[in-house]
């Protein structure tokens, strides 16, 4: 799974989490407990994606040079 695909998944995951999150943990809530979470409920591949070359030397300001 490519990194762009993961991250659209994430951040709608995190947000279905969130909501079931008691209020008490909503101020300040665990990566942890996120993917927990993501792995119990069988979304777990998620966060087994790759980079692309382009992405990691976007991602360290370099460019690329063919």
């Amino acid at each position: 799974m490519k990194k762009a695909d993961a991250e659209r998944a994430i951040r709608s995951l995190s947000k279905k989490w969130f909501q079931t999150l008691p209020e008490s943990e909503r101020e300040h809530p665990s990566f942890g407990s996120f993917t927990t979470w993501l792995r119990t409920n069988n979304y777990g591949h998620f966060l087994d994606f790759r980079s692309t070359k382009v992405q990691i030397m976007q991602l360290s300001g370099g460019s690329i040079k063919n």
